[in-house]
């Protein structure tokens, strides 16, 4: 393998740029307890450094196995632990550093985020002043931002965590795996594997909502002659298929098992009163079996009540309004609906309304 670049350790350069290098020179390298290098420019793969020779078998493995990655910089920023340490609290504004914030425990921030900050956590990240546009806040858990979010065309928000919760964001990209809450969503383009709950503020003015499961939104509106796109990518269904198809699959292995316990508990029926005759022993084997058998018959009648509900939410031809995948209170032009690959757009003003997809058309509930 040939160097690309020069590679760096503690400051000065290790290798230069064009010298070989093979697995034997890394293990040397780790004799030495030199674990981890630098390197002059931001890479992502440890093939971006090598050049391989021709038909090379030699495997080319991630930079950060290979202990080739560059060092990020991170900091902490000015703050206080409580909660026994598990949580960091910062009482000042967190203005742009080329550095980004990285913490392994939650962080509350009581005041404003600067434009281009970068934060990661792997615990909760509980922000009460405001966002500025550039900036990026990543958890591992939630995001609850109290303050108000504004981004820009340019220079967007980014938020990604296992929920978000937030006020008022302008200019946003949220992605979320459960859900996303907020009052007011403003251009902003918001994905939830899951559901999207919009309420007690001014709603969706354009931009693109995206769920899994529910879309649920007090009002919507489009702006710049553009409508606002709602898209359920019908999780729901996918969800709801695979666990009946699972349920089927579980109620015919414990069938195939009780069947086989049919003729324990026949042979129990024959004996009657002669099975206290037997041995401790067969008594005790009969009683677990018969045990077995009933707990079979409870939950194959528990398998197929579920079952059941599950196939008539999938055939219910006209689901109720609370049940609709999309529920909007106030809807004002334009809107366009996306259930996977079928859409419909709403250009009048209308009520409550829920709409649902059959037969690859969609329909509407109103009250």
């Amino acid at each position: 393998m040939t160097l690309r670049v020069p590679i760096f350790h503690q400051g000065g350069q290790l290798l230069a740029a064009g010298a070989t290098i093979s697995e034997r020179h890394l293990r040397q390298l780790r004799a030495w307890n030199v674990e981890s290098f630098d390197v002059a420019l931001n890479v992502e793969s440890f093939s971006q450094i090598v050049e391989l020779p021709k038909d090379s078998q030699i495997e080319v493995y991630d930079i950060d196995a290979m202990g080739l990655a560059p060092k990020k910089n991170l900091y902490s920023p000015p703050g206080y632990e409580i909660d026994n340490g598990s949580t960091l609290m910062v009482e000042s504004n967190i203005e742009y550093s080329e550095e980004e914030i990285f913490l392994e425990k939650n962080i509350i921030l009581t005041k404003d985020i600067g434009a281009g900050v970068r934060i990661k956590s792997s615990g909760f990240i509980k922000v009460a002043g405001n966002v500025a546009e550039g900036a990026s806040i990543e958890s591992e858990r939630d995001i609850v931002i109290q303050g108000g979010i504004k981004g820009s065309v340019e220079k967007p928000v980014f938020i990604k965590s296992e929920s978000a919760t937030v006020n008022f964001a302008e200019h946003s990209k949220i992605e979320a795996i459960k859900f996303v809450k907020a009052k007011t969503l403003k251009l902003c383009e918001v994905k939830s594997n899951e559901i999207v709950e919009v309420d007690k503020g001014d709603g969706v003015i354009g931009g693109k909502i995206e769920a899994g499961i529910f879309i649920r939104i007090s009002s919507a509106e489009g702006v710049n002659n553009l409508p606002v796109i709602l898209s359920i990518v019908l999780q729901r269904q996918k969800q709801l298929f695979s666990v009946s198809m699972n349920l089927k699959k579980a109620i015919e292995e414990k069938m195939a098992e009780m069947s086989k316990l049919e003729k324990v508990i026949e042979v129990i029926r024959l004996l009657g009163d002669k099975v206290t005759t037997l041995p401790q022993e067969k008594k005790q084997e009969l009683a677990l079996q018969s045990k077995r058998y009933m707990e079979l018959k409870n939950e194959i009648s528990e398998y197929n009540n579920k079952l059941q509900r599950i196939e008539e939410e999938i055939s219910d031809e006209k689901p109720s309004i609370e049940k609709c995948p999309i529920l909007i209170h106030n809807i004002k032009p334009s809107i366009e609906l996306l259930f996977g690959s079928v859409s419909l757009t709403l250009n009048s003003r209308q009520g409550m309304t829920g709409y649902y997809l059959r037969n690859n058309r969609v329909f509407a509930v109103a009250r």
